[in-house]
């Protein structure tokens, strides 16, 4: 194989936790490694990375017991984001959250996250119980019989951020294709082809090559370097949609170019596809995944000023990844009602014909590539089933939708919402008891890393967890580290590289591992 072909490292998945690690691995690798970001859609942070609330989330909801990698990520990540953000002239705008219940039993599940978010390293002049009436003097429009303030939450733009920190990395040497499927994986002891993709089998990777991990690609000739279709002025914002649905079920016959890459490493954060390739290197193959379509309504000015903060509300079944919708106020002056969890057939389901069509096909396939009997487990739940026909009429019907946040907001009237916002979906993991995997799931073997369960508050961390996974890589001593001082291999660089030469990534894992058993 060519060695312009050949990369020391290749990362699959152009989100935000993609893009932070081709920054971090940049800076932190010795120059010359070659670097090789893989994204299939025509521009960075495409999926959950753009299509989120765009908090900044601070560890309270999340049981120190059980989800504690998450809320270590989410503490790190706020400072490390903070800092991101300031070096770069983006937004970061520190506008707090109420977590409110609507119920005495609600009331119960405030103090517990009050004593979580202690746990988890807030303090208390950041995290307060309010009663009633504290809340009504705060935010005069709430009504609920409690609530949490934490004045430590905060609004961003998370694809403005992926896309400057992806500029940072290609900036440190990284390459990108974007545009670009992975359609087959060859290692020496597993080969990986995309079903419909067959004919591009041209036989075993040569011998020299058995220790490298083959990657065979489709390629869009209509992407640019830049990431924008090639007839798209630099600086406009295309609705790249139609050309992004056409690379991700794109086959050999629609004229894509095809083309063989190898890597002596891989790395997989390829989101909700992340499984499917891990499955296809024979790792996690007693875990299934299941995709939830989170879906917003936009609110009317006329309900601009109802609150300064964004609100949310207790959830009632936080085993499952059903979340009340909130009221959530965005860095641009947005007003939202959302999200909802509505369960699709893929990571890419945004389209309800498709999802109709594929969605039990889907389930079917996975218990069948699986052989295990986790998704059978979990759809004879009867409470999960009832509460996934509840997320299905939320986004049947807008007023079941907006009347779920009219019980702490009752200004609120679903007739005057009009307009969707832009939908998003979530991959969650199931374990072989029909069990959603609570925390961050990490696999590796000798060549490969691959992160399976990385919902929220996943972009809040995505910088310390970057560095946790460089880190290993570094561990793994097949790559060497550069010298991280004024005379290192950046100091004659013009370039601002950010916090980047900041941030020491052997203390950032271990702070972020610390009193957690590996399960990698």
């Amino acid at each position: 194989m060519s060695e312009k072909n050949h990369y020391q490292i290749a990362i699959i998945g152009g989100g935000i936790l993609g893009c932070s690690i081709a920054y971090l691995l940049s800076y932190n690798l010795n120059p010359g490694t070659r670097i090789l970001l893989i994204e299939q859609e025509a521009l960075p942070a495409f999926h959950a990375s753009s299509r989120n609330t765009g908090k900044v989330h601070a560890p309270f909801l999340y049981d120190p017991s059980k989800r504690k990698m998450f809320a270590k990520s989410a503490s790190i990540g706020f400072e490390m984001l903070s800092d991101y953000c300031q070096s770069r002239h983006l937004p970061f705008i520190k506008d707090g959250v109420l977590e409110v219940a609507t119920d005495e039993n609600g009331i119960d599940h405030l103090h517990k996250y009050i004593q979580w978010g202690y746990s988890n390293g807030l303090g208390q002049h950041e995290l307060k119980f309010l009663d009633k009436q504290d809340v009504a003097a705060l935010e005069p429009n709430v009504r609920c019989t409690g609530a949490i303030h934490c004045s430590k939450d905060a609004s961003v733009n998370y694809g403005e951020i992926t896309r400057s920190l992806l500029t940072d990395a290609r900036n440190l040497g990284c390459e990108v294709m974007f545009g670009t499927k992975v359609v087959s994986v060859n290692s020496a002891d597993h080969s990986y082809f995309e079903k419909g993709s067959e004919s591009l089998q041209q036989g075993p990777l040569p011998q020299q090559d058995q220790q490298k991990i083959g990657l065979r690609v489709l390629r869009s000739p209509k992407i640019s370097e830049t990431g924008l279709p090639a007839d798209v002025p630099q600086g406009s914002l295309p609705d790249i949609n139609t050309e992004a649905n056409a690379i991700r079920s794109a086959t050999p016959r629609q004229g894509l170019s095809v083309i063989n890459l190898s890597a002596d490493y891989l790395i997989n954060v390829a989101g909700g596809a992340a499984l499917h390739l891990a499955h296809s290197m024979g790792l996690a193959k007693g875990y299934s995944a299941l995709h939830f379509r989170g879906e917003y309504w936009v609110a009317p000015p006329s309900f601009r000023d109802l609150t300064k903060m964004s609100i949310y509300s207790v959830p009632r079944y936080p085993e499952y990844p059903f979340l009340d919708p909130h009221w959530v106020v965005r860095i641009d002056g947005r007003r939202e009602v959302g999200p909802n969890a509505v369960l699709v057939s893929g990571p890419f389901a945004y389209n309800w014909n498709q999802n109709v069509r594929l969605i039990l096909p889907k389930i079917l396939q996975s218990v069948r590539d699986t052989g295990r009997v986790g998704l059978i487990s979990l759809f004879t739940d009867k409470k999960f089933v009832t509460l996934a026909v509840h997320e299905l009429r939320s986004s049947l019907s807008k007023r079941v939708m907006i009347n779920r946040a009219k019980r702490f907001l009752p200004a609120l009237d679903p007739s005057q919402f009009t307009k969707r916002g832009t939908s998003g979906i979530r991959s969650s993991l199931v374990d072989i008891n029909g069990t959603f995997v609570p925390d961050i799931y990490i696999v590796r073997d000798e060549n490969s890393v691959h992160m399976l369960n990385y919902n929220s508050p996943g972009a809040t961390g995505a910088l310390p967890v970057a560095a946790l996974i460089v880190d290993g890589i570094i561990k793994h001593g097949t790559f060497r580290s550069s010298a991280r001082s004024d005379s290192g291999k950046n100091a004659g660089s013009t370039k601002d590289l950010g916090p980047v030469t900041k941030w020491d990534i052997h203390q950032i894992s271990d702070s972020l591992t610390e009193g957690i058993p590996s399960r990698t």
